[in-house]
């Protein structure tokens, strides 16, 4: 009967001292702001930096490496307030860019992120309201089990209309891709020149001896 107490008093130990170190292993890393609203955000076409940051910070002693991602929530993830606002999960993840994906980062130091949208341009995407989660994920080092993540909830809210479509290259950008490739013709024309002027020079002295 003694030996199952103490096989009992000796699982529950390992239990807390694990949860407990779960626990400062998850305060080592947090994301700021825990949550944020972007509004009027167009439907672009094209990525877009929507003027939010992230901070990451890396509470850990040693210098770690955190990887950056974006997933829709589950309908039974939304709060009450988000369903009660008309929100709904984000329909696909890659509208939402962090910037960087992967980041290293000093020991109790930061970094920032900023976080862009990559949203087609089309009508029926205008006026809509999604929530997306920006999860910051620690990558485990050799002998960690458990891995750590902190997460920012992103609430999006998309333009009341299109916005004008992107403008179309300027006659200075046309004229520096065509200078370019005038170079480059420059360059290949010199290379097969100089090739072909050393095989007649061959053929020269093969013809003198």
């Amino acid at each position: 009967m003694g030996t199952r107490a103490e096989v009992l008093v000796i699982a529950i130990s390992l239990a807390l001292i694990f949860s407990s170190s779960f626990l400062v292993h998850a305060q080592a890393v947090t994301v700021s702001p825990p949550g944020f609203t972007a509004r009027d955000v167009p439907p672009y076409g094209e990525p877009l930096y929507i003027g939010q940051k992230l901070v990451v910070w890396n509470g850990d002693n040693i210098k770690r490496v955190f990887i950056l991602s974006v997933e829709a929530p589950p309908e039974n993830g939304l709060t009450e307030n988000e369903l009660a606002e008309g929100f709904e999960p984000i329909p696909d993840n890659r509208w939402i860019l962090p910037v960087p994906t992967s980041v290293e980062i000093d020991e109790n130091s930061y970094s920032e992120i900023e976080v862009w949208a990559n949203i087609p341009r089309w009508e029926n995407l205008t006026d809509k309201r999604w929530v997306a989660w920006i999860v910051v994920e620690r990558k485990a080092e050799p002998g960690e089990i458990v891995g750590v993540r902190a997460v920012s909830r992103a609430k999006i809210i998309t333009a009341k209309e299109l916005p004008p479509p992107p403008p179309p290259p300027t006659s200075s950008s046309i004229f520096i891709v065509i200078l370019a490739l005038g170079v480059v013709a420059a360059v290949v024309f010199l290379a097969l020149w100089i090739r072909r002027r050393k095989g007649v020079g061959k053929k020269i002295l093969l013809r003198a001896y």
